[in-house]
């Protein structure tokens, strides 16, 4: 098709809708060369008369066919307006042209200039309508007002222009295609009385020299197309939330977000599915919130809190530096790339799940991990300034370089996890400078697991007076695929406010499942800088600091207390691995948990003096009488001192069998033998209900690794049943018996 033919079917079409849409006006004209709206040579006539031959305000005006008509320093009118593609009015001066028709439009598929004073408004009541088809332009570079209509329909492709060298007011209301801020001065948003919103559906240009101020009034700013900046955009007054659904956010100049919450608002600027970049130093935010995946090209400034939302993903970048004032809230995916993130708050910041790159953490007031977090391999952890609480959760540096937790000063208090290299032999940090592994180097484990507990008493003492010559800490200390031939060195810190008995003689104590053991020191307590340190360990465990001289006489493997049937009582067995001038054992009953026990006649055991050997000891307390019983053991030191145990709960119940069988019954999970074992161990329960009773193993993380018994058990039986943890790897187990609604717990070690 020629140009010709074509310029004659796009007419035509146009001429269509102009004849329909002009049903009640006096005439119809049609633009017919370049020229002045106020000329007759500008105009031919379609149909009806007209005196002078120029439009007026019962008129219906079609410009077209590539023509420009101007109209300067005159108001004029017409009954509805079309400007056709590629057609272009020009209002200059203090030129306005009024829409008069009720219901009337104003269609613009070409460009409309403003360059003066005057606009193109609707005149008169009832519904008039400015339409802006997906190639029209609406170009303002004089100090006219935006077109004034009762309705804007603007297609998102189409494009507005403020363009002039001086203050321009953008009003609300409006959805935008393509915005352009260009000129010099402010360019402020005005909302109408009832509006809080501001729209654009294209691309957002502001221009070098020129600030887009959306914050006066206006509450929500909504930019679905891209976003480019030049200029400033200032979102910074008021309670000012930006939504950005665009591709693109190309800031190249500054943006001002606001910081003022208020009315149940947050000023946050949310991303939803877009690139963000453009010079690294305009990149600020106050709130940022991602929805979709937003990735960044340049480094972001956040004043507060980051949010991921669900299902979300935040691509950090490539050699980017993200600072974080606030909380980061991680309900997605966090892409670390090669990005570091900065938390550099002034008020302690929560910090949840995620996996980061390496991060920097300068906020004297601290961090909280809300979830689990990790350091990548290869990344670096640094604490400049605060301390770390991990709280529920644990802290995991995956990279297998010692240095890649940096402390300084600073402290990490609650579970840390450090890979570890094959071959490695530096010093791997855990809570601070003073607590720290170093491998030997050979059958290193692959990653080590530490928890700390300041200011709590180490659990299992073999008697409550021992705090009074242990330290307030303790520390649980596990690993993962130990080899042959491991050995290391452990230093463990503790504060001076922990500090009780003599701290000249502290010294490291373990308790793998067995009772606590003094391991001994290669050297003195450091009491200057509070840490105890050992070299040419082998196995991980419980830990705590204390006295190496009185405490503790001895390490009680297991203590145990069953029905016994034959004697129509309670045997009573226990099990240690060492002793320290022992003298012997009393065993001692009360009907309560805390008091009124006293030795029970003839239950007196001697001791052995001091030895590292086994020992078993056992006596039966018999012709109980039926009831509930508390049963522990009275140990006295060569030089008198006593040490008491936990008390065990037994519950003699009434005979349950026929004839002359009389089987006192208990609900009993005994510790397993031997403990620490490999492969296998044995354990021992008993139940007081006949009722569905399970017996399962679990891990250190709670899942389930072996169910050995699921069924009814019986009173006044005994069952054992062996754990096999030929397949299962070194660490800690706990068997759990729930029968009805009672349980009990036990710890085991596998030591392979």
């Amino acid at each position: 098709m020629n140009q010709a033919k074509t310029m004659f079917v796009v007419m035509f079409a146009s001429l269509l809708v102009f004849a329909h849409s002009s049903a009640q006006a006096q005439a119809k004209f049609m633009s017919k060369a370049n020229g002045a709206w106020e000329s007759a040579s500008t105009w031919t006539m379609l149909a009806g008369s007209d005196s002078d031959g120029i439009p007026d305000a019962n008129d219906t005006v079609l410009v077209t066919g590539g023509f420009t008509v101007s109209l300067s320093g005159t108001s004029d009118a017409c009954a509805l307006l079309t400007i056709d593609a590629g057609s272009t009015v020009a209002l200059t001066g203090s030129g306005n042209l009024t829409v008069n028709a009720n219901p009337g439009t104003a269609t613009i598929n070409g460009t409309l200039i403003l360059s003066g004073s005057g606009t193109l408004r609707k005149s008169g009541t009832g519904t008039r309508t400015l339409v802006v088809g997906s190639a029209g332009k609406v170009t303002i570079s004089g100090s006219a007002p935006t077109p004034v209509f009762d309705v804007y329909s603007l297609s998102p492709t189409s494009t507005f222009e403020y363009t002039a060298s001086a203050n321009q007011t953008v009003q609300s209301g409006i959805v935008f295609g393509n915005l352009t801020l260009g000129g010099s001065g402010t360019k402020q948003v005005a909302p109408i009385p009832t509006d809080t919103t501001f729209r654009s559906e294209g691309t957002l240009t502001v221009a070098t020299g020129v600030t887009f101020d959306v914050s006066t009034d206006i509450l929500y700013i909504f930019f679905d197309g891209n976003v480019v900046i030049y200029g400033t955009l200032d979102a910074s007054v008021g309670i000012t939330v930006v939504v950005v659904n665009g591709a693109q956010w190309l800031n190249y100049g500054t943006y001002l977000s606001s910081v003022t919450p208020g009315f149940g608002h947050e000023p946050t600027t949310t991303f939803n599915g877009t690139v963000v970049g453009g010079s690294p130093q305009s990149q600020f935010f106050y709130d940022l919130v991602v929805n979709g995946s937003m990735t960044a090209l340049s480094n972001f400034t956040i004043q507060r809190n980051v949010t991921i939302s669900a299902g979300s993903t935040f691509n950090g970048g490539s050699g980017l530096t993200h600072s974080v004032g606030g909380s980061w809230t991680n309900n997605g995916t966090f892409n670390y790339g090669t990005s570091t993130i900065l938390f550099n708050g002034t008020s302690n910041q929560n910090i949840g799940a995620s996996t980061f790159g390496s991060v920097v953490m300068n906020d004297s007031a601290g961090f909280r991990l809300t979830g689990d977090v990790a350091i990548a391999s290869g990344s670096t952890l640094t604490l400049s300034a605060g301390n770390i609480a991990t709280g529920a959760f644990a802290l995991r540096i995956n990279s297998t370089d010692p240095g890649a937790l940096v402390l300084g000063s600073n402290s990490i208090t609650g579970t840390v996890t450090r890979a570890i290299a094959p071959a490695g032999t530096g010093t791997y940090n855990f809570f601070n400078a003073n607590a720290f592994v170093i491998p030997g180097g050979t059958g290193n484990p692959s990653a080590i697991t530490a928890t700390v507990y300041p200011g709590i008493n180490p659990p299992n003492l073999p008697s409550p007076t021992d705090t009074a010559i242990s330290a307030k800490r303790y520390y649980a200390i596990s690993a993962a695929g130990i080899g042959t031939g491991f050995l290391y060195t452990m230093r463990l810190p503790y504060a001076q406010s922990e500090v009780r008995g003599d701290e000249s003689h502290y010294t490291m104590w373990k308790n793998d499942g067995s009772g606590w053991f003094n391991v001994l020191l290669s050297g003195p307590p450091d009491t200057v800088n509070n840490f105890v340190q050992q070299s040419g360990l082998t196995g991980f465990s419980n830990w705590m600091i204390a006295q190496d001289n009185g405490a503790l006489p001895i390490q009680l493997a297991s203590f145990s207390c069953t029905l016994d049937p034959g004697e129509n009582g309670v045997l009573l067995s226990w099990v240690t691995v060492s002793e320290i001038r022992n003298y012997g054992f009393f065993v001692q009953r009360s009907a309560t948990p805390t008091d009124g026990f006293v030795d029970l006649p003839e239950s007196f055991k001697p001791g052995n003096g001091t030895t590292v050997n086994r020992n078993v000891y056992s006596w039966s307390d018999k012709n109980v009488p039926t009831g509930v019983y508390y049963y522990r053991l009275r140990q006295i030191d060569l030089d008198g001192a006593v040490h008491l145990t936990e008390a065990k709960e037994v519950n003699v119940a009434a005979t349950t069998g026929v004839g002359d069988d009389k089987t006192p019954v208990a609900f009993a999970l005994h510790q397993n033998y031997p403990n620490p074992f490999n492969p296998s161990t044995r354990i021992m329960f008993s139940v007081e209900d006949a009722r569905y009773t399970t017996l399962k193993v679990y891990n250190v993380s709670g899942q389930e690794v072996a169910s050995l018994f699921s069924g009814v058990a019986q009173p006044g039986t005994q069952y054992t049943v062996i754990f096999d943890g030929s397949n299962k790897p070194s660490g800690a187990y706990f068997c759990r018996l729930t029968n009805g609604d009672k349980t009990s717990l036990k710890r085991m070690i596998l030591v392979k």
